[in-house]
């Protein structure tokens, strides 16, 4: 489903970009969707155009729905600890 209106908290995919996974919506602007992607390699949150994006059919995540808090600097919005800290270990 393509929506121009994502609540953070969200889980979306970017069709363009299926290598990315789900991202979830942390935080929302005019026209803007801050979103953090679990497979990229990065502890920021990327600014898309909502209209890019569609709802994830599983609104749940393992990764995404353990994040850190979130810490606004300016533009970027990076996170306390690295989401990768947050993956799950086989033992």
């Amino acid at each position: 489903m393509v929506s121009d209106s994502f609540q953070a908290g969200c889980l979306v995919v970017n069709p363009a970009k299926p290598e990315w996974g789900p991202g979830r919506v942390v935080k929302m602007a005019p026209g803007k969707a801050h979103v953090v992607w679990r497979d990229l390699e990065t502890n920021e949150a990327k600014v898309m155009l909502p209209g890019l994006l569609h709802l994830a059919p599983d609104q749940q995540d393992e990764i995404l729905d353990n994040l850190p808090p979130l810490i606004e600097k300016g533009r970027q919005a990076p996170f306390a600890k690295g989401k990768n800290n947050f993956r799950p270990r086989c033992i």
